[in-house]
């Protein structure tokens, strides 16, 4: 069964992909699935960030997160490899891989064993998929296995078809990694890769630099692809071109971003949040002076210049030792409503933000709208906050400093919220409304619809009207796709 064509590329939704992967299930024709640089633990890690930052240009703390990942390529690619290996490995220690990424993947996992995927295409270089499976137990009740591009034979990857997960980049634990990929130096794994990707499948999580080396890989074949990631493929790329002419569809925004997305896929799926708790292993986050002694341009080595900033703390989910997610309960209210929270102080956002959504709601194309000002005189404050939490569908968070520290929000608003969104229940969309700290805050997860580095308050007039539509236009979809 295939997605509905209408002769172009047109956007998804997590209900229509869940029934794409039940169907091809159910005719035993597992989706391939791809995993992109963006569904690892390097992808928006501070670590790496903090320790390259002297490798990269000097507007480098100014950039949006895909292009400091970006540079971040460019710098370990500039490397020799055991410097490289080091740099990786401080970054991918325990405290720095969030508990909701190693949720997702425990998730996946799951998904896995029910069989809606088949061979696994990753161009992460940390362990977390080789853990879930390891966890998950797949190796010994379905024959899974990891295959290491660089340690493993182009003959042992192959005769793993069907039931296997390839990490083409290598694996940092089994100190085995490039960055310089051509797959024309390799013809036969081309070719396999090729054969493999001209199929019916699923891309998580692309990145243009990271993983560009495969993105001639997919061809135009006339099979459903399917493309994820909270940004879409850059236009006119071999990518772009590819989806196009196979008619695929993408999902993007903040409902596509990796750790979102895998929950709500999951429990559309099997019908339940995961059960089973992801344990973390308590342990320091990584420090400058385990790093290696590498000249800056300043003249300072990298531990030297880290050696003075703090360790960056971790968010109260991070913090969690256990993250167990509960299964729906019987005679839960229908969650219909948008849900908007936000400061007092930032209420010229929600004005603002109000013109459009009122104009969708007037015109009957989402739902009602909520917040705080419809609490009218004499009602009990925190009942009617409570009907609206548990009620909501949608929650739109203006996110600020003072939106950050409010006790009232981080008490009583986010903590349902959070809970139901890490169960499927709710989409949650932040927007940076003034500059605040919130890649460390529990809303890191879900990835805001602007970047951190750009909050309204530093765009014109007409750049924020853009930001506001772009919500607005979120929201309609999420209520199309219902």
């Amino acid at each position: 069964m295939a997605v509905p064509r209408s002769g172009q590329t047109k956007r998804t939704t997590i209900a229509i992909i869940a029934q794409l992967l039940r169907s091809r299930r159910s005719v035993n024709q597992p989706t391939l699935l791809f995993l992109g640089s963006h569904t690892g633990g390097l992808y928006g890690n501070e670590g790496l960030y903090q320790f390259l930052e002297a490798h990269c240009s000097p507007a480098f703390s100014t950039l949006a997160a895909d292009e400091k990942f970006g540079e971040c390529h460019t710098a370990l690619q500039g490397m020799n490899p055991s410097n490289r290996l080091t740099w990786l490995k401080a970054s991918l220690r325990e405290a720095e891989i969030p508990v909701s990424l190693k949720t997702a993947y425990a998730e996946l996992a799951e998904l896995l064993k029910e069989g809606f995927f088949s061979t696994i295409i990753s161009t992460n270089l940390d362990a977390l998929l080789e853990d879930a499976l390891r966890d998950a137990r797949l190796e010994e009740t379905h024959g899974y296995q990891v295959r290491i591009h660089g340690l493993d034979s182009n003959e042992d990857i192959i005769r793993a078809k069907g039931l296997s997960a390839i990490q083409i980049f290598g694996s940092v634990r089994r100190e085995k990694c490039t960055l310089n990929l051509d797959l024309d130096d390799d013809p036969y794994l081309k070719k396999y890769l090729e054969e493999l990707l001209e199929g019916e499948a699923l891309v998580l999580g692309y990145d243009p630099v990271w993983d560009e080396p495969l993105e001639r890989a997919f061809s135009g074949r006339n099979h459903d692809l399917i493309y994820v990631d909270a940004t879409p493929p850059n236009p006119g790329s071999p990518l772009a071109k590819t989806l196009e002419k196979r008619q695929g569809s993408y999902l993007d925004g903040a409902e596509a971003e990796f750790c979102h997305f895998i929950h709500a896929l999951h429990e559309s799926l099997l019908g339940q949040p995961a059960v089973r708790p992801v344990t973390v292993k308590p342990g320091p986050a990584p420090k400058a002076q385990d790093a290696p002694e590498i000249a800056s341009p300043s003249g300072r080595t990298i531990t030297e210049q880290n050696a003075s900033n703090k360790t960056k703390p971790a968010t109260p989910l991070e913090d969690e030792t256990t993250l167990k997610v509960p299964s729906n309960r019987e005679g839960e209210a229908k969650r219909t409503k948008i849900f908007i929270s936000y400061s007092r102080e930032d209420s010229k956002y929600l004005d603002a933000l109000l013109k459009h959504l009122n104009f969708l709601k007037d015109k009957g194309l989402i739902a009602e709208i909520w917040h705080d000002r419809d609490i009218l005189p004499g009602a009990v404050w925190m009942k009617e906050i409570e009907q609206a939490l548990t009620s909501a569908k949608v929650a739109i968070f203006l996110v600020s400093s003072d939106f950050l520290s409010s006790d009232s929000i981080n008490q009583i608003e986010l903590p349902p919220l959070l809970k139901a969104a890490y169960e499927g229940k709710v989409t949650l969309i932040s927007v940076i409304v003034r500059p605040c700290e919130f890649t460390y805050s529990d809303l890191k997860p879900f990835r805001a619809i602007n970047d951190p580095s750009f909050p309204i308050s530093a765009l014109r007039p007409h750049e924020q009207e853009k930001v506001w539509l772009e919500v607005a236009e979120r929201v309609m979809d999420l209520y199309a796709g219902k």
